[in-house]
């Protein structure tokens, strides 16, 4: 992927909203998908002992005020809001989401400016609503208003978009679909979260995306070829149906590129002589070169 010279996320703050309902409303909700999205949301929070969302880690950007800083990573606070005051509208447009983000950010972070700088949103809508272009179109899709970045996700399970059962066998399959859509829109979030400079104030640049506009999870999403999906278990031990993402380290796509550390090697125990340096048989006979300082 190339770097627009837009901004990235480090580290922000991500509100899941589920608009028009609960997330135990079994009527709006019939497959649990907000309590399952809300798990990975929180589950990708977790990048320090490294996980799907490490691959982001790669990606440095413009730095700027927090959280726009100089590389991507997952989200830190995540948390939950239900507006059950209002309802999506059928084939709810750009311009609704965009009014249901101001209203959660007055509702959650009060006084913020503008539409509270520091977070970026998940927006989730009931079964039977939908968005104009979903299915027809997209699956998820995310943009920005103010410096707010913001992903809208559809009710996915039972639908073209939901591919059930794409990972997972039975029940617990029925949300491979919604898992995916969100895992692809929370890291183009990270990477992109202004594609075209689409807020106010920024850079009339994107962040990372290749020549045509493919972003990190476009360039590896299952419309690709040869794209496999697959089961991620992130460090807190939580698995989810998920796609691999782009890694310009690699030129391929990968379900993580974490290496974990290699442990140092064990203090000696009182008493007990340090191993003595393995000294390369070249270095005897000169014959690796002279030897530095």
């Amino acid at each position: 992927m190339i770097y627009h010279g837009g901004y990235i996320q480090h580290a922000a703050n991500l509100l899941v909203v589920t608009w028009g309902f609960s997330p135990n409303d079994t009527t709006r909700d019939p497959w649990g998908a907000a309590n399952r999205i809300l798990s990975l949301a929180q589950s990708a929070a977790d990048t320090a002992n490294g996980s799907w969302m490490y691959t982001l880690t790669q990606y440095d950007g413009l730095t700027g005020s927090p959280p726009f800083t100089t590389d991507a990573t997952g989200p830190g606070y995540v948390a939950e809001w239900s507006d059950t005051s209002s309802y999506p509208p059928a084939n709810y447009t750009n311009a609704d989401v965009q009014n249901e983000v101001i209203r959660a950010s007055n509702a959650v972070a009060p006084g913020s400016n503008p539409y509270g700088n520091g977070w970026e949103y998940l927006i989730l809508t009931p079964s039977g609503v939908v968005a104009n272009g979903f299915l027809s179109q997209w699956c998820g899709i995310h943009s920005a208003v103010g410096y707010t970045p913001y992903a809208i996700l559809p009710y996915a399970a039972g639908t073209s978009c939901g591919d059930s059962n794409a990972v997972n066998p039975g029940s617990i399959g029925m949300l491979d679909g919604a898992t995916i859509i969100a895992g692809h829109e929370l890291a183009e979030m990270l990477t992109d979260p202004f594609p075209g400079g689409t807020g106010p104030g920024v850079p009339s640049a994107a962040g990372w995306s290749d020549a045509n506009g493919y972003e990190i999870g476009d360039k590896c999403d299952w419309a690709q070829p040869g794209i496999r999906l697959g089961d991620v278990t992130f460090p807190n031990g939580q698995t989810f149906a998920m796609q691999p993402l782009w890694s310009n380290a690699s030129s391929s796509c990968v379900m993580s590129t974490y290496v974990p550390p290699v442990p140092p090697p064990p203090t000696p125990g009182p008493g007990t002589p340090s191993p003595r340096p393995t000294i390369p048989p070249c270095w005897r006979n000169h014959s690796c070169g002279p030897r530095l300082p």
